[in-house]
């Protein structure tokens, strides 16, 4: 039985479904074709997300007191907590990056990850705004590294991308959360 349609809208019958399974279907491949890019972009998100912030941690883990210095240069915290963060951040970021790369607590992970890279780029815009002529301590402590500048506030708002990125699509691909039933892929 077929419905009546508005004028100019196609008709609802079964007659009028069986004549455009063509386009349904060409369409069916462009959305799977779509969801699938966007998974792979949300695994490829969550890695690189992941990797540069343990990259970022090592050298910090390494020589907290330089790094401890980095941080009293911007001028943003009181000595009691510049000690504290230049030990905890580091193993935050390695701890909360592994997570990630291996996709055990993925939503957790990222959303840490880019509440850190907002925390960064407040830092380094307040860095800029205030001339102040430091280096960044982003991803090395002990070679010779760039002063802030606005390329690094790039950086944190591509990281901070990335994030997003993996919030939204939440990617399972080769991920723990997979095998323990955490989260959901967003697209499906």
């Amino acid at each position: 039985m077929a419905t009546e349609s508005t004028p100019g809208s196609p008709p609802d019958s079964s007659a009028d479904a069986a004549s455009r399974p063509p386009v349904a279907e060409k369409a069916a491949k462009g959305s799977a074709a779509g969801r699938r890019f966007w998974l792979a972009f949300g695994f490829l998100a969550r890695l690189a997300l992941g990797g540069l912030f343990i990259y970022a941690s090592l050298d910090k883990l390494f020589h907290p007191a330089v790094f401890a210095d980095i941080i009293s240069n911007y001028q943003l915290l009181p000595g009691s907590l510049v000690s504290l963060l230049a030990v905890i951040l580091p193993w935050a970021e390695l701890i909360t990056g592994a997570l990630l790369v291996i996709g055990l607590l993925t939503e957790s992970s990222a959303l840490l990850l880019g509440f850190f890279s907002l925390v960064f780029t407040g830092a380094v815009s307040a860095t800029l705004i205030r001339g102040l002529d430091i280096t960044c301590g982003c991803f090395t402590v002990t070679r010779t590294t760039d002063n802030v500048a606005w390329s690094h506030l790039a950086v944190d708002l591509g990281l901070l991308a990335l994030a997003v990125i993996v919030l939204v699509v939440r990617p399972r691909l080769l991920a723990l959360d997979r095998l323990f039933g955490r989260g959901r892929s967003q697209l499906r």
